[in-house]
């Protein structure tokens, strides 16, 4: 009787871990593939919405510059980062998160 117990408690555990790690439509992505990829979206989307506002708000011509060059780079990351999801029918966002909204609203 004993055995079984530990025996059922060991498959159920087992078979919690395995539903954990499936795959969930994301090809082989866990989490934490997918949260990097998120982060990262939102982290380069605000930089160019920000290197936006600097082109189009900005005084000085080497602001204004330092704004569209921030934001072709961060346009090219993007893409990189949307080859690299697409590579794993992922979607990543295309906006920014709360945090850089906040930025951004205290900005204006």
């Amino acid at each position: 009787m004993k055995t079984t117990i530990i025996r059922s408690a060991t498959f159920l555990m087992l078979m919690a871990a395995a539903i954990s790690c499936r795959k969930t439509g994301t090809g082989n992505m866990n989490n934490a593939d997918r949260e990097f990829l998120d982060r990262t979206s939102y982290a380069h989307n605000g930089a160019k919405e920000f290197g936006s506002m600097a082109d189009s708000r900005g005084d000085n011509a080497m602001v204004k510059d330092y704004g569209r060059m921030e934001v072709s780079s961060h346009n090219s990351d993007l893409n990189a980062l949307q080859k690299l999801a697409d590579a794993r029918n992922y979607k990543i966002p295309s906006k920014m998160d709360v945090e850089h909204i906040g930025y951004k609203v205290s900005l204006e």
